[in-house]
């Protein structure tokens, strides 16, 4: 009986009760620890587990407040850590420990010591929240680490720091040095080394992820098993007792989990090994399984909110796996490897489609390729080549040559296998049932794995039954939805037609910032931030239409990230004489990926199932500047009427009044983001909306939408949308009712 185990389920399952934000969890998680009181052996040490883990969530949830407000303060306290912004050597951000006991994320000029003492004044501000379904929720994730604000200062005065800030400040530049050195191999070890990928080029890391190997660039418990066993042997052979070396070991290990990052796998993999050393020192026999139990109660118990935490779930569900299957996982080489890497990806598979929505098939053939490669050849490469930059530059030169060329050959590999179509399956944001489903099967395949092999496959074909239920219901939903995305100050509109019959994304949104001498297009713009997860939470791979309403920024500047990331059938772009230069520019994007464009002006029109599309505008004859130069799309889907206005002004909209083109519209979307220029009393009069929607973005610096556009829309009895207020505004139309599910909910 795993006493250890049972009390590290009811230790989570404790956690998770009194965190979750779902009723579902709630109600599982009291379903879990009641029947291990009920069932269980030693349910007295179950109990007495549960119940502290019950009081330490309890304690943190309460205690995870701030005592600042939004306002100007000065603090003083002490530096926990300092490192660069992303793509600034001169900016940094600072994780501060107020002598209040709070922690908050300084951005400043200055770069102090770790461990110094400082003062430091500045306005706190809230750091940004979701503002569409699936999007990365920044708030929250500082939240569960206990930062409710981020200042940002100009006036920064320190003392010294102490030695372990010292060493700290040593490690970032180590780090530094390594991650920006020339090559994809540095910034590669920087990652297996020092725990830390944010050198690694973005694209990169999503190819790793979307062939399921993202965690071959994390420090895992593999790499500090070969490590740790590596200094073993040296330390026994150079004539040191197993105790001495263990000793020792339990020393090290601490250093080298915060070198390495302090990572959960890190943290798991080090503290089980430290946890185990201990054991041998005692002479007493403890199975693994043990003790990765009793590593991971004591996390929860001085960190509740670890349990959110990914790294912690597919570390610790992961490993647990591994240990729960060794009777399973007999033989040797490739076979071995074989079984290894299935457990692995078995028991990660529910978390992988959770949080990613995909997952490809090739992923067990990736890992049986991956895994050696990188844990027995790159690996030890990447500490040679980090320890001889800090000894000879020459010598790490000539390190990082050798990881190029292997990796070269290894990304052709992975370039190769992401090129093969069909190889993801795009699953789609799984429900909590759904999920629970998936652990249900994953957990009756590994435990009848040993036993009669019908067993087995009645638990793999439940599997499979839930993947394509997942993959093929949106090709059963007789209901349209159209999203408007919140992409800031700009427009981005996603329907998805009955049964999935076509998808249509009109407009892709942009952002642009100012480098200190132009504007040019951010990096990380909403189309990866916003539109992309968006997308793979609906199992969207496809776009049958993109629909490129003029050639302004707001509206065009994802345009190719997203064909990087998405297949496009057909591009509609609006017929005209002349195409502003930003405009060339995109269009060049989708020649060369050879994707069509068709120039569509008045009068085109095309059927798909039962609804219609109508572009109404702009006319051939005409000779309009870039704003009214829009495309104005009329759609006439499940018997609902949509007005799509693109950035037509008043000049246009009079155009359409007296040519009698507008009709009564069900949904309106606001031309020019709610602009004072545009939505004239006649225009608004003919088009009569039901409910109008407005894309602006937060506190935008054209003051959008005008308060007389909004209050004349009020006035007529529309139901106003606004994605400055509401986020991500879809709208579900089902046999001609139209249901409005805005993602940021208004306060009563």
């Amino acid at each position: 009986m795993y006493l250890f185990f049972y009390i590290f389920v009811a230790v989570t399952a404790s956690a998770v009760f009194v965190m979750a934000e779902e009723m579902i969890w709630n109600i599982i998680a009291f379903t879990v620890v009641g029947v291990l009181l009920i069932k269980m052996p030693n349910r007295f040490y179950i109990f007495i587990a549960a119940a502290a883990a019950y009081f330490s969530a309890t304690y943190a949830v309460d205690n995870n407040f701030s005592v600042y407000t939004e306002d100007t303060y000065e603090y003083s306290g002490y530096v926990k850590g300092v490192s660069p912004t992303t793509g600034s050597s001169e900016n940094f951000k600072i994780d501060f420990l107020t002598e209040e006991g709070e922690r908050l994320l300084i951005y400043a000029e200055q770069k102090p010591e770790t461990g110094s003492r400082c003062f430091i004044s500045g306005k706190t501000s809230a750091p940004d929240s979701s503002r569409s379904p699936y999007q990365f929720d920044y708030q929250d994730y500082l939240f569960k680490q206990q930062v409710h604000w981020q200042v940002f200062s100009d006036k920064v005065s320190c003392t010294d720091g102490s030695f372990f800030g010292q060493w700290r400040d040593k490690r970032e530049e180590a780090l530094v040095s390594v991650g920006t050195a020339k090559g994809e191999g540095p910034p590669l070890a920087a990652a297996l080394v020092f725990g830390d990928r944010k050198f690694i080029d973005r694209e990169r890391i999503e190819q790793y992820q979307n062939m399921g190997v993202i965690h071959l660039l994390a420090v895992s418990g593999l790499h500090v098993g070969l490590i740790t066993t590596a200094v073993w042997f040296l330390m026994v052979r150079i004539g040191l007792t197993k105790e001495t070396a263990a000793l020792l070991l339990i020393i090290i290990l601490p250093f080298y989990m915060l070198f390495a990052g302090g990572a959960p796998s890190v943290l798991r993999a080090g503290s089980m090994t430290m946890i185990g050393l201990l054991f041998v020192l005692m002479n007493k026999k403890i199975p693994l399984f043990e003790i990765c139990s009793i590593t991971g109660s004591i996390f929860i118990f001085i960190n509740p909110y670890i349990v959110y935490h990914i790294g912690f779930q597919l570390s610790f569900g992961t490993t647990l796996a591994l240990l729960l299957s060794r009777r399973m996982l007999k033989g040797s080489g490739i076979r071995l490897i074989l079984k290894v890497t299935l457990c692995a990806q078995l028991a990660s598979l529910p978390f992988i489609l959770y949080y990613f929505h995909s997952v490809s098939i090739l992923t067990l053939a990736a890992n049986i390729f991956f895994i050696p490669l990188i844990s027995f050849v790159i690996l030890p490469l990447s500490f040679a080549g980090v320890f001889a930059s800090g000894v000879w530059q020459g010598a790490a030169a000539f390190m990082w040559k050798i990881m190029d060329f292997i990796l070269g050959f290894m990304h052709f590999l992975l370039d190769f296998l992401e090129s093969l179509p069909y190889q993801v399956l795009p699953v789609g944001a799984l429900s909590a049932w759904m999920l629970l489903l998936l652990f249900i099967s994953v957990y009756y395949i590994f435990k009848n794995w040993t036993k009669a092999s019908a067993h087995v496959w009645t638990g793999v074909a439940a599997l499979t039954f839930l993947l394509t239920f997942s993959i093929v219901s949106p090709y059963f939903d007789n209901r349209t939805y159209v999203h408007f995305l919140d992409v800031g100050q700009g427009d981005a509109a996603l329907i998805e037609l009955p049964n999935r019959e076509a998808v249509y994304l009109i407009d892709t949104g942009g952002e642009t910032v100012f480098t200190g001498e132009e504007m040019v297009m951010a990096e990380f713009g909403p189309g990866e931030r916003t539109i992309i997860p968006f997308m793979k939470s609906r199992g969207i791979t496809k776009v049958d239409k993109m629909i490129l309403s003029h050639g302004h920024a707001d509206h065009i500047g994802e345009v190719c990230t997203l064909t990087e990331k998405l297949t496009v059938s057909e591009v509609l772009y609006p017929a005209g004489e002349e195409m502003v230069p930003f405009a060339e520019e995109q269009i060049e994007c989708l020649k060369e990926k050879e994707i069509p464009t068709v120039f569509v002006e008045k009068g085109d029109h095309w059927i798909e199932g039962e609804h219609s599309f109508e572009v109404i505008h702009p006319s051939g004859a005409g000779n309009y500047d870039e704003n009214n130069q829009s495309i104005v799309l009329r759609a006439v889907v499940s018997e609902t009427s949509l007005l799509f206005t693109g950035d037509i002004e008043t000049l246009v909209e009079e155009e359409l009044v007296r040519a009698g083109l507008l009709e009564h519209t069900d949904i309106l979307k606001v031309a020019h983001h709610g602009s004072k220029t545009s939505s004239s009393r006649p225009f608004l009069e003919a088009v009569s909306p039901k409910v109008s929607v407005i894309q602006a973005g937060v506190n935008n610096r054209h003051g959008h939408p005008h308060e007389e556009i909004v209050q004349n829309l009020l006035g007529m009895n529309s139901a106003v949308f606004r994605n400055d207020q509401h986020g991500t505004v879809t709208f579900i139309i089902d046999e001609g009712k139209i249901y409005a599910i805005p993602y940021i909910k208004e306060k009563p």
